[in-house]
This record gives structure tokens, C-alpha cells and sequence, in this order.
């Protein structure tokens, strides 16, 4: 059956189903290093900041393919 499906919706379906639990890795790795050194770090900031950026990807598009 998966082979059935066209290339750009098996794209679309990975995109869908990855960017979200690429932001939660994110998220989560982010916030253990502001944990673990007491206050936010670069490296967390960065993290987080690019967890935010991905589930607005994310969301952004659930809308446009409606």
C-alpha cells in the first residue's frame, strides 16, 4: 500500500509526522541543559528557540494543506 502512495504525499506525511517529535526532542534536550546548568545556556536557548521555530513549521502546515 505505501508503495502506492505518491512521492509527495509520503513527503508530506513524514513531514507531518516528524516535525512534531522533532520539536519535543528539542524541547525536552533544551530544557534538561537549563536544568542541569542551573539557568539557561546558549546551547539550551538555541534549542528551545529552534523547537519554537519547528512546531510553528508544524502548525503552519496542518493550516495550509486544508
Amino acid at each position: 500500500m505505501w508503495l502506492l502512495l505518491a512521492r509527495r504525499f509520503r513527503r508530506l506525511a513524514l513531514v507531518l509526522l516528524l516535525l512534531p517529535l522533532v520539536a519535543a526532542v528539542l524541547s525536552r534536550l533544551g530544557s534538561y541543559l537549563e536544568h542541569r546548568a542551573g539557568g539557561p545556556t546558549r546551547t539550551s536557548q538555541g534549542m528551545l528557540a529552534l523547537s519554537r521555530f519547528v512546531r510553528r513549521r508544524s502548525a503552519r502546515n496542518d493550516t495550509d494543506q486544508s
